[in-house]
């Protein structure tokens, strides 16, 4: 089994459910998805992501998930061939999308969903910009375990990592637990 983790991801509290699965036998993908707020926009980065998705669905023709983001997946090694990612990125060339972060992150989607797979649900959220960040937060962090700050919202990511840093060492305490 394997996790993918991109290094702008901070943890705030114990991921039980990967835990299992890593123990499990398990062949599922497990994925955590974008941030989606009420009354959300597609715009900018989210529409021309809309649009190449819509050309990998056409492509692959599985039902890909809008909001997937590969910068936390867990998998089983034998879900996916060489040659399935070979035939992918020879598409994503010859579309014109070599050159940027889009391959990885279309392709590994692609792959999720020719594969028995699994949402994790909203406690593991991928963020995209400074606004979609400022709305999750508005909710405790209780109910998360995982952000990752993707795109635009990177900017809160070291103020949330230096607290949670700190209350570990310190408290040794889960990020919501309260201090005595």
């Amino acid at each position: 089994k394997k996790i993918i983790l991109d290094s702008d991801i901070v943890f705030l509290n114990e991921l039980t459910e990967i835990l299992d699965w890593s123990e499990s036998d398990s062949r599922k993908t497990l994925y955590a998805r974008h941030f989606i707020y009420p009354n959300f926009r597609r715009e900018g980065v989210d529409l021309s992501w809309l649009i190449v998705l819509r050309m990998f669905i056409e492509r692959t023709n599985k039902k890909i998930d809008f909001g997937f983001n590969s910068g936390f997946l867990c998998f089983h090694k034998k879900m996916y061939s060489l040659k399935r990612i070979e035939e992918l990125m020879q598409y994503a060339y010859s579309v014109g999308l070599g050159e940027s972060w889009a391959p990885e992150q279309y392709i590994m989607s692609a792959l999720v969903a020719e594969s028995p797979n699994e949402y994790l649900g909203r406690k593991y959220v991928h963020t995209h910009s400074s606004r979609e960040y400022l709305h999750m937060v508005k909710n405790p962090f209780a109910c998360k375990k995982m952000v990752h700050f993707a795109f635009l919202s990177k900017d809160h990511y070291y103020p949330l990592a230096i607290k949670v840093l700190i209350k570990n060492i310190f408290f040794r305490r889960g990020v919501n637990e309260k201090t005595k």
